[in-house]
């Protein structure tokens, strides 16, 4: 049995004009080209014309100048040879302009690749969550993320139409929109930690735990070593001056991502609830709690500007704290009571076998029961001590 195979064909191309924005990253290089080509004026048509004839022949020539008005005008397609061939030869004869719009294109691209190329190093650099019990770890984070930023470099230029000067405001500023969303990142975390770093000092109960997790390093503070207070930089970096030919077009795009930071700020205003009134509720929920005088255990989540801070309390009132201390210490005793009486009754009636497979049954268990019950009295030993140096149960 034959088998038919069907084809779809290529459907033809018709030229039309278009508008190009010479900022976004959508520009159609190759459209581009034809446009130049057809809006080409006459003394470079005459230029191309001479091109097109030593590097084609008289009768490829005479074939582009009798379709020549049809494809301006749309209304003959374009084959793919003749395409490729317009495409191939018209950056040899861009005008001044041409060439100026494509650097706009190269300019602001260039750009906005550096920034993407930074911003997806950092997260490889962060990819891996990490906790410190250093609250200067920020400072270094900030340290070194300045000290990437200085050296990072322009990635590639597609078309070879900026100078050298050029370039270097290319790279300039993306250092300071880095700088600047670097900057802005860092006021955020210091906001945050003029909201709840003043309730962290005031939290004195032994079994209290406080973390703040900042998302763009990845990174979770223990907040429960703090004990001084953190010196946040005083961020300060000159912006490069441009003054080139694309220095109007870098400064509407500099005010643009101004636009995005601010933008971006106030919707995290927003969404915040790391405020001293959400922290104030938290915690007259905390006194009613303990003045129910029972264990009990809080936890509560508050999302900052730039991070996350995450609360848990341990409630347990000094009364009963001292009713657990006693248990745990005549728990103790009774075990090693147990443990001793047993032993001298094996021993004194010489039941020596029996007191072999009472060590390595009981013996064993019951050693372990002394071991925890022992460890249980020191830590609550010790958490009374320190609820009794302050004087009062804890609050806030």
């Amino acid at each position: 049995m034959k088998k038919y195979y069907s084809y779809r064909s290529k459907p033809n191309f018709y030229y039309s004009v278009k508008e190009f924005d010479f900022t976004s990253k959508d520009f159609y290089y190759d459209h581009f080209l034809l446009q130049e080509f057809f809006n080409a004026d006459l003394k470079t048509k005459e230029e191309i014309d001479k091109f097109y004839i030593n590097n084609y022949g008289k009768r490829a020539f005479e074939y582009l100048n009798d379709k020549y008005l049809k494809w301006a005008n749309g209304k003959y397609h374009l084959t793919d040879m003749m395409k490729n061939r317009i495409i191939s030869l018209m950056p040899k004869f861009l005008s001044e302009k041409a060439k100026y719009n494509i650097g706009i294109y190269e300019y602001i691209n260039a750009i906005k690749r550096n920034i993407n190329n930074y911003n997806w190093k950092q997260k490889q650099v962060y990819n891996k969550a990490t906790t410190s019990d250093n609250i200067e770890q920020i400072i270094k984070i900030y340290d070194s993320e300045c000290e990437r930023i200085n050296s990072i470099n322009n990635s590639y230029f597609r078309f070879n139409v900026l100078s050298g000067y050029e370039q270097k405001e290319v790279l300039e500023i993306s250092k300071y929109i880095l700088n600047l969303k670097l900057k802005n990142t860092f006021i955020q975390i210091e906001r945050d930690f003029s909201v709840f770093l003043p309730y962290i000092k005031k939290i004195i109960n032994y079994s209290f735990s406080a973390h703040y997790y900042i998302e763009p390093f990845n990174l979770s503070i223990n907040l429960n070593t703090f004990s001084n207070n953190i010196k946040f930089p005083n961020i300060k970096f000159d912006r490069f001056e441009q003054n080139g030919r694309y220095s109007e077009i870098a400064n509407k795009y500099i005010a643009s991502e101004l636009v995005v930071i601010h933008s971006t700020n106030n919707k995290r205003v927003v969404n915040s609830f790391l405020n001293s009134h959400d922290i104030d509720i938290f915690l007259e929920h905390y006194e009613k709690l303990t003045a129910e005088k029972s264990y009990s255990k809080m936890n509560s989540v508050f999302q900052g500007e730039a991070g996350v801070l995450k609360i848990s309390i341990d409630i347990k009132p000094i009364k009963l704290l001292r009713i657990s201390v006693l248990l745990a210490f005549l728990k103790s005793i009774s075990y090693i009571a147990i443990f001793f009486i047993g032993l001298f009754l094996l021993v004194y009636f010489k039941l020596f076998t029996l007191l072999i497979f009472a060590i390595l049954i009981f013996g064993i268990a019951l050693i372990s029961s002394i071991k925890s019950e022992v460890s249980r009295f020191t830590n609550l030993t010790k958490e009374l001590i320190k609820l009794k140096q302050n004087g009062k149960q804890p609050t806030c």
